[in-house]
């Protein structure tokens, strides 16, 4: 919580300065507010930015007498940390949130609505996909400074081997069938045609990298109005877009398990299905030589995903307006957003931020931020969302695997519709 009546320094220097005249002198100690701020631990660049950030906000906010404490957390121990803090009533003042909790946490009450504070101009100034993943049943919660962006990678000496021309604009994206054709055209240049990082251990990334194939076809992980999971998870749309993504494995295009975890940059794959994080590896892997191309669309439409971590403010805050002013700093173009992306290599969330990027401009990155503005959706703001992305990836790890689609997917439905169904009210 905001703390009121902390020392900045001992009781007997305070005496001595409050002789000192002219109007350059500090708060008195009892007019100090400390705004506690929870982060996750990220990698060192990205904490030692945000500790830049937040010793620029104190020296700036120095005379108003209000100062930032900030915490850092390991990521697997976050949502727990939170949730002790929530049941005792010990939440900070402002929250770092990774986007699929928006939905549960503003469902249980643990953030305040920041809609008053966001209007006008502000609020356009951010990309879509930011704002939508902060809302939840269309009250905004959290703002966040960066985005992140998924693509298809390819191997320019591979696909060009194979006489393809991969598109660059969303407006081109490749239909399913397409992109299985270079597929099968790239088989006899490269070991693996395709990598889809299925080593990977986290639920969240099969959600986030694999969700879009549904969304493209017409389909919907779940019905949030309705909370219905059953028959929406298991559509014949998703059932359709699942079924033609097992193909993958099936033909020989894609590793349903993966011994290399990054067999791009190693020259082994000829497209790469993965996100903006792995380009500083692309870029540093020796004789690769690399472009980006959007999504291929299941349906209709192009889709793409989105969601990073963001900042909201907590219901144990009992000063909202200064708790505001902390995370209008963190998203502020020049002094949040800039030094954050510098250090994470993220897509900035605000349009006015992208003057600090020209390399946005241009390709590869021009890819990531098209996206965004045009196609991206957000994994779903629903208090149940950890079940469903949790019963999603085990139902698609399955499938990988051979298993049967539609059992698959069925099972999941059943199995998280049976807890939206114990969160309802009865009676």
């Amino acid at each position: 919580m905001i703390r009121r009546g902390e020392t900045v320094c001992a009781t007997v220097l305070a005496l001595l300065a409050a002789g000192l005249a002219g109007c350059d002198r500090g708060p008195q100690d009892d007019e100090v507010r400390v705004v506690t701020v929870w982060g996750h631990q990220g990698r060192e660049r990205e904490n030692d930015a945000m500790r830049r950030i937040v010793a620029t906000f104190n020296q700036a906010h120095e005379k108003e007498g209000l100062r930032v404490e900030i915490d850092f957390f390991p990521d697997r121990q976050y949502a727990d940390k939170v949730s002790i803090a929530s049941a005792s009533g010990q939440l900070p003042d402002v929250l770092d949130i990774d986007g699929p909790f928006v939905g549960p946490w503003a469902a249980e009450g643990l953030l305040r609505c920041i809609d008053a504070f966001v209007e006008g101009a502000l609020r356009a100034d951010f990309l879509p996909s930011i704002l939508d993943q902060g809302t939840f049943k269309g009250k905004l919660y959290a703002l966040g400074a960066f985005d992140s962006a998924l693509v298809v990678y390819y191997n320019r000496d591979a696909i060009e081997q194979a006489g393809l021309q991969p598109p660059q604009r969303v407006a081109d994206a490749w239909t399913w069938d397409r992109f299985l054709d270079a597929l099968q055209r790239v088989k006899a240049h490269v070991k693996i045609p395709l990598s889809l990082h299925m080593d990977e251990q986290s639920d969240e990334w099969l959600t986030y990298a694999f969700a879009p194939l549904i969304w493209s076809n017409g389909g919907k992980l779940i019905d949030v109005e309705a909370n219905r999971v059953t028959g929406v998870l298991d559509s014949p749309q998703a059932i359709a877009a699942i079924t033609r993504w097992q193909g993958l494995f099936r033909g020989g295009l894609a590793e349903a398990t993966a011994a290399n975890p990054n067999p791009f940059a190693a020259g082994l794959a000829a497209f790469d299905w993965t996100g903006h994080w792995m380009l500083p590896s692309f870029e540093a892997a020796e004789g690769l030589r690399f472009g980006v191309m959007p999504l291929p669309r299941m349906g209709e439409r192009a889709v793409c995903p989105a969601g990073s971590w963001c900042w909201g403010i907590s219901r144990d805050c009992d000063d909202a307006a200064a708790a505001w002013k902390v995370v209008e700093w963190f998203v502020d173009p020049e002094r949040g957003i800039k030094p954050i992306v510098e250090a994470n290599g993220a897509v900035p969330a605000r349009r006015s931020a992208f003057r600090f990027f020209p390399a946005y401009e241009t390709m590869p990155r021009r890819l990531f931020r098209e996206q965004l503005e045009t196609v991206a959706r957000s994994r779903p703001r629903t208090a149940v969302y950890l079940s469903l992305t949790g019963e999603f990836a085990r139902a698609l790890r399955d499938v990988a695997l051979g298993g049967d689609v539609q059992e698959a997917l069925t099972r999941a439905a059943q199995t998280v519709q049976r807890v939206v169904d114990r969160q309802q009210p009865h009676g």
